[in-house]
């Protein structure tokens, strides 16, 4: 029990890490029992793995575990033979911030993006096993707090796939992002009205569920009707 609220639960650093960060969100709540695609996605996989975790890392052991046992030895303590279960962030405060500051993508001055007439358009899953999505979500709230959600609105946008997975399983997830953005920067077309799908695998890769892919803080509610058809529901918060 400690473990699961471990991962739901929002991890604080001790000292801040580049541009202020202090947290890093909890996972959410769903998809815990998505299936594997291979040895590559599911929570079981990502998170347990179906044999303990050694030193060096097992194809069988979580993936989480072989990411962060590399990650500890190599880029923090820079120490092929440290004990992974020793490792404090407070202990290499310096080579973490210098990490992060590589790294993260935290920094919600994005003015000169802006005024080079930039567009961005951010998609977080929220049944995501491999990253908690509310991260994103916590960057894109950074910038309009920055940036005003006014002056925002006119270059970025977020939307959210609920019970959608790292990999795009569990819910419906396809959908042209590119010709959105294009649509945005060429033809001063915002991104609105967008539709996400689940398709067979198989071709001619029909439509077999779909859900409007609404833009955050929204949420698609369902409303009546098909409950396959995205016009059964409606974003509303």
């Amino acid at each position: 029990m400690k473990a699961v609220e471990t991962l739901h639960a929002n991890y604080r650093f001790s000292f801040p890490l580049a541009n202020g960060v202090t947290e890093y969100p909890g996972w959410g709540v769903s998809g815990e029992a998505m299936p594997a695609r291979g040895p590559t996605g599911g929570w079981s996989a990502w998170w347990l793995g179906s044999s303990a975790p050694t030193l060096p890392p097992e194809p069988t052991n979580g993936i989480a575990w072989s990411f962060g046992s590399g990650a500890i030895r190599y880029f923090y303590a820079r120490d092929p033979n440290f004990d992974v279960a020793r490792f404090k962030p407070e202990d290499f405060a310096d080579r973490v911030r210098e990490i992060s500051a590589l790294m993260d993508s935290t920094n919600s001055d994005l003015s000169a993006f802006e005024a080079h007439g930039g567009k961005l358009i951010m998609l977080e899953h929220m049944s995501d096993y491999a990253q908690s999505p509310y991260a994103g979500i916590g960057y894109f709230e950074s910038v309009e707090v920055r940036m005003g959600k006014d002056k925002t609105a006119g270059f970025m946008r977020l939307f959210t796939a609920p019970g959608v997975d790292h990999v795009g399983n569990g819910a419906p997830a396809n959908v042209d992002m590119l010709a959105a953005l294009t649509d945005w920067v060429e033809h001063a077309k915002p991104p609105v009205g967008l539709i996400a799908v689940e398709q067979k695998v198989e071709s001619p890769f029909p439509v077999l569920r779909a859900l409007p892919l609404c833009e955050w803080p929204q949420w698609p509610h369902y409303k009546g009707g098909d409950v396959l058809a995205p016009g059964s529901f409606a974003c509303e918060k």
